[in-house]
């Protein structure tokens, strides 16, 4: 990916999500993910674990998942649907910002 920046692939993704093309703007959240270095693998997230959103690298995909408890898990429906961790090979917790005081 030499030559393209962060910044460019986040205008782009910004572009694909106004104009409704939701599996470009995947493939483009994918691609911006991966720009970091805030990367964990799974024994380190296990060391340290922090609840919330994450990116996962399940197998050969990212994607968004939450932990909470020790468990992965994706809400679909009101349904919560827990994920195996032996396929998660990374983890990238996604922060939020703090509520002002």
């Amino acid at each position: 990916m030499e030559g393209i920046s962060k910044e460019l692939l986040v205008e782009c993704y910004h572009v694909a999500t106004v104009l409704g093309n939701p599996i470009r703007a995947q493939v483009l959240s994918d691609l911006i993910a991966q720009c970091t270095d805030q990367w964990q693998t799974i024994e380190e997230f296990k060391a340290s674990p922090v609840d919330g959103p994450c990116h996962v690298m399940y197998g050969s995909c990212i994607i968004l998942l939450f932990f909470r408890k020790g468990e992965f898990y994706v809400s679909q429906g009101g349904t919560r649907l827990f994920l195996h961790t032996f396929r998660i090979t990374h983890v990238r917790p996604i922060k939020t910002p703090d509520t002002p005081k």
